[in-house]
């Protein structure tokens, strides 16, 4: 009898003990789920039963605008829904990911100061703001007075590395990425220093006009031109020589092919083609080709024979490809900026590639003002290769 209730009292306590090493292991298993979920268990039964809902969502302490966005992704869901951080560094900030929305907060957890844009990042949000229009085929945000003045707008924090944007006025939104804002706002969100190149849309089926100078780079004149484009979304296709090319005329050109403009070739001293034989035609065809790629690694696909004359042989020993013209517009013989405007609106037609140079005062007094006058006509200013590959695809 004592025997049987020595083996009774073994087994129970071998049962407590098993018991217990079963509680301890859940405890642990508690615990490591706890410390990897940043605490959420803190909010017991009641996660537990908004969990049933689907509605989880997640918020910076101490930021009412992150409280409002997540309540907004639970709609019809009670009020009270669990909410806790889910932080991804961002440089020097942290994003709060609500899964489809995102939010940038400092490093301490508070709202990031109001977002102040100075004069490069809205022109940023200009150009966004003018391709999104274009996309969205809305005609009428397009006016001139978008690229005088800075429309109202509004962020919606972050998603996929990108500024969320609309622009209530005009029932537009879009995504900048925060790589091309850092800089302009002072704001570390951890990305390598990186150019700002503007969105571009061309519609295929509107009304396309291509602008070349050659002659250039001037860098008397050209930049007057170039910041013309900029200002108006336009693009332009420029045929060099080479022996213009120093040094702060090849930084010109860099910079002016950032804004999407097209550089081909115009030969090394602006000979006739025709006259030389073909090794040395080649050579002159090649040589601002080489500059502008030994120096940032641009490749020309373009080129245009001084006075149209066309050696084809030795073209074709260079892979680029000759462009001529349409519509010239006399200015290297008008020198008379309203007559070389007037020159140009009788002659030229939708996808008609126009001849300037950038080398006259003339030729940039009479470019700076038909560029806006074609804006507001509905035409799109395009490059030659621009509108060659829309021809193409048709």
């Amino acid at each position: 009898m004592a025997a049987k209730k020595r083996r009774r009292r073994r087994r129970l306590r071998k049962e407590i003990r098993y018991g217990l090493y079963v509680l301890a292991g859940l405890l642990i298993v508690w615990g490591l789920f706890s410390l990897l979920n940043g605490g959420k268990s803190q909010y017991g039964k009641e996660a537990a039963r908004y969990k049933q809902k689907n509605c989880i969502v997640y918020y910076p302490k101490g930021s009412a605008y992150g409280k409002e966005q997540a309540k907004s992704l639970c709609e019809g869901v009670e009020e009270k829904t669990v909410f806790d951080y889910a932080l991804v560094p961002y440089g020097d900030y942290y994003l709060v990911d609500y899964g489809k929305a995102a939010y940038l907060v400092t490093a301490e957890k508070n709202d990031i100061p109001e977002l102040v844009f100075g004069a490069e990042g809205q022109q940023i949000l200009r150009d966004y703001l003018i391709y999104e229009a274009k996309e969205a085929h809305r005609p009428e945000v397009q006016q001139l007075s978008f690229y005088e003045e800075n429309a109202a707008y509004e962020t919606h924090g972050v998603r996929d590395g990108k500024l969320v944007v609309s622009w209530p006025d005009y029932g537009l939104e879009g995504e900048i990425p925060l790589a091309y804002l850092q800089k302009d706002l002072q704001m570390n969100f951890g990305y390598p220093a990186q150019e700002y190149q503007p969105p571009h849309f061309v519609d295929p089926e509107g009304k396309l006009l291509c602008l070349t100078f050659d002659d250039g780079p001037s860098t008397q004149y050209s930049p007057q031109l170039i910041a013309a484009l900029r200002k108006y979304d336009a693009r332009a296709t420029f045929f060099i020589c080479g022996y213009r090319l120093t040094k702060e005329a090849i930084e010109l050109t860099r910079q002016s092919v950032l804004l999407g403009n097209e550089y081909g070739s115009h030969t090394q001293s602006h000979p006739n083609l025709t006259e030389l034989s073909n090794s040395d035609a080649v050579a002159e065809i090649m040589t601002p080709y080489n500059d502008l790629k030994s120096a940032y690694g641009y490749e020309m696909k373009l080129m245009r024979p001084p006075y149209g004359a066309v050696n084809q042989e030795a073209i074709a020993q260079t892979g680029l490809t000759p462009i001529l013209w349409t519509v010239d517009s006399l200015d290297w013989s008008l020198r008379n900026g309203p007559q070389i405007v007037e020159n140009v609106k009788a002659e030229a037609e939708s996808e008609d590639i126009i001849l300037f140079h950038d080398i006259y005062d003339t030729s940039i007094e009479a470019a700076v003002d038909l560029i806006p006058y074609y804006i507001q006509e509905g035409y799109q200013l395009v490059t030659v290769s621009e509108l060659r590959a829309i021809q193409a695809a048709r």
